[in-house]
């Protein structure tokens, strides 16, 4: 795989990730409301939230990269509605080093 290739597979995957989180984040009402009441103003608001889904996304495919390339037993769904549960159920908004610990614990515990 060449350099174009892996760049696209990259950007691909974080577009998907990017959709995945902020669809779940927003779809699971009970969480997002209590989250929001939580953290929106720290995060100004929905776009401040919206933008926070793309950096958890960045996150997400970073540390799937970083663990394997390809794995077919690998359920995709079900660790993007793990991690974004764990971030919902946080009592602060998880930093950038804690969102890549939550994305480890959560890909490696399904593995």
């Amino acid at each position: 795989m060449d350099l174009d290739e892996e760049s696209n597979m990259h950007a691909e995957s974080l577009h998907e990730n990017i959709a995945a989180i902020s669809a779940e984040m927003h779809s699971n009402t009970a969480l997002y409301e209590t989250f929001y009441t939580r953290h929106g103003s720290e995060l100004n608001g929905f776009p401040g939230i919206w933008k926070y889904c793309v950096t958890m996304a960045e996150i997400f495919t970073r540390t799937e990269e970083e663990l394997f390339a390809s794995n077919a037993n690998y359920l995709w769904i079900d660790n993007v509605t793990a991690y974004c549960t764990r971030v919902l159920q946080a009592c602060y908004v998880p930093s950038e080093d804690e969102l890549y610990t939550i994305a480890r614990e959560v890909i490696t515990e399904k593995m």
